[in-house]
């Protein structure tokens, strides 16, 4: 209204402004957030994501293929339960749901228009089969969708193909931009990070020891921390959360299953990353580990375990905990089935109420170079994840 001089358009703009509440009555949930910022994601990074990634390709590249995302997006609203009660499986699961639902529907927007320049012989009863699949898929969200991203994919890639082939390559320029849309963002748009504090995976073991006697050693919690490793290597289970009668227990293996669940609706991709707060050891690693294997998954998990160094002492202290577990065995193993890669998260907001602005920055800075050192020693790709408190 004030670019237009629109006079009665910026009253009527400022009497909205003023009968407006400006607090809310309510708290909004987890899903009420992640919902509020998946609208950035189909607004915002689903266009600009794939203008970077088309730039990058046509202008650094030479339009050769690249086996690289340049950009993945993580998203944490419904996955971190650190502090936050409010985080449930059922919520976690609901968000997957959605972070799809919002692919899908953006895919549909994207092939509609297509579908109104892909007029060809053998190309246009393509086009409306991916259209009619995908609105089926998006509007009935609670069912698998009618067409496989992998289907999608090879559909797409033949339309390509006969394009070029058989029509002057008209409109390829179009196409190509949801191909990488589809490469980028698959069925899980953004990968649901899960995270807990180290703290209550040590409780979670405890209750698991105590209702499942035999599951671990009589005397594993007077045990020395490689010695319990020593144990947590060996551990195998298939326990389920509602088993147990302890809402923290119940939720925190319930997110653990979630997972695999996840991956299965929305692709590895979907949910990847198991993030532990306040990691100060490397048995806090190997009691993740555990978990996962107390909840039927096998050796080969398909996830990365992402320790979090965030104090002083334990960003000091974090080339320690990454040699120990560089040398594990089990980890090794781990590792190797991931690419030997492996992510780490260097906190910032803990540090900083630690040691003040400067000395948080430095520190991180140092523990930087000493794990890129140390990961190099032991041929490991590290990959770090700065915490923004």
């Amino acid at each position: 209204a004030m670019e237009k001089n629109d006079l009665p358009g910026m009253r009527k703009g400022l009497a909205q402004l003023g009968r407006t509440p400006v607090l809310k009555d309510d708290k909004p949930t987890p899903l009420d957030e992640a919902i509020s910022l998946t609208w950035f994601l189909e607004n915002v990074f689903y266009y600009s994501v794939s203008n970077i990634y088309q730039y990058i390709k046509n202008n650094i590249y030479e339009n050769k293929e690249i086996d690289n995302e340049i950009i993945s997006i993580g998203f944490w609203p419904g996955g971190d339960r650190d502090g936050n009660p409010f985080v449930t499986t059922e919520i976690t699961l609901q968000v997957a749901n959605r972070l799809r639902n919002a692919a899908l529907r953006n895919y549909y927007r994207d092939i509609r228009r297509l579908k109104r320049r892909l007029t060809f012989k053998n190309v246009e009863p393509v086009v409306i089969e991916i259209e009619n699949k995908l609105y089926q898929s998006f509007t009935n969200p609670n069912q698998e969708p009618l067409i496989s991203l992998e289907d999608l994919s090879n559909k797409l890639a033949n339309i390509r193909k006969l394009i070029i082939e058989k029509h002057q390559s008209l409109f390829l320029p179009e196409l190509d931009d949801l191909i990488y849309k589809v490469r980028l963002f698959g069925y899980h748009f953004a990968a649901l990070d899960i995270r807990q504090d180290s703290r209550i995976h040590n409780q979670i073991l405890q209750s698991i020891a105590a209702a499942r006697p035999g599951l671990l050693p009589e005397n594993y919690f007077e045990l020395s921390s490689q010695e319990r490793i020593q144990v947590l290597e060996k551990v195998s289970g298939d326990l389920e959360a509602d088993s147990f009668a302890d809402e923290l227990t119940k939720n925190t293996l319930g997110s653990v299953r979630a997972i695999r669940q996840i991956q299965e609706m929305n692709g590895e991709k979907g949910s990847n990353r198991y993030i532990i707060s306040n990691n100060q050891s490397a048995l806090n690693v190997y009691e993740v580990f555990a978990l996962f294997r107390l909840s039927g998954y096998s050796q080969e998990l398909p996830i990365d375990i992402v320790p979090l160094f965030e104090t002083i002492n334990d960003l000091t202290n974090a080339e320690t905990v990454m040699a120990e577990l560089y040398n594990s065995p089990g980890y090794k193993k781990h590792l190797k089935l991931r690419g030997n890669k492996q992510v780490v998260m260097l906190g910032f907001s803990d540090g900083t109420k630690d040691g003040g602005y400067l000395k948080a920055n430095w520190a991180i800075y140092l523990a930087k170079e000493r794990l890129t050192e140390i990961s190099r020693k032991n041929n490991i790709k590290i990959i770090f994840f700065d915490g923004r408190g």
